[in-house]
C-alpha cells in the first residue's frame, strides 16, 4: 500500500444550515469506509483539508470532492507519497479555534494568503492535537 496526502483549499461561499454537519456526517462515513484519515478546518467562506490513506482511496474521495457543487475555486496545495500518517486517530477532525489564529491574516483565514512552510506547520501542528 502506497500512503498519500493530500491538501486543498477551496470556497464554499457560506453554507446553509445544517449543510456542514451534513459534510462532516457523510464524509465521516465515506472516510471510515475508505481508510482515510484527515483534518478539515472550515472558515467563513472557505474549507481547507487534509487528507491521507491508500494513495487511490485519496485519489476518489479529491474526485469526489471536485465534482461537489459545494467546494469551488478548489486549489491542491500539495499531494504525495508519505511514509507516516500524520492524523492516524482521525477520520475527520476539526481543528481548534486557537490554533487556527495562529495562521490567519487580517483576521481571515485563506490558505492562498499563507506560506507553504506555515502551511506545514499547520498540519503538523493539527497533528500534535491528535
Amino acid at each position: 500500500m502506497t500512503l498519500a496526502r493530500l491538501a486543498y483549499a477551496s470556497n464554499h461561499s457560506g453554507l446553509a444550515a445544517g449543510v456542514l454537519e451534513d459534510i462532516l456526517h457523510v464524509s465521516l462515513s465515506n472516510n471510515k469506509r475508505d481508510g482515510i484519515t484527515g483534518a478539515l478546518i472550515v472558515c467563513e467562506e472557505d474549507f481547507f483539508q487534509i487528507l491521507e490513506g491508500e494513495r487511490t482511496a485519496v485519489s476518489a474521495c479529491i474526485t469526489r470532492i471536485m465534482n461537489d457543487p459545494r467546494h469551488q475555486k478548489i486549489n491542491i496545495i500539495f499531494a504525495g507519497d508519505v511514509q507516516t500518517n500524520l492524523f492516524p486517530a482521525w477520520s475527520m477532525h476539526s481543528v481548534e479555534r486557537d490554533v487556527m489564529l495562529r495562521y490567519m491574516v487580517n483576521g481571515d483565514f485563506n490558505p492562498a494568503h499563507i506560506s507553504e512552510g506555515e502551511i506545514v506547520s499547520l498540519c503538523l501542528e493539527m497533528a500534535l492535537t491528535n
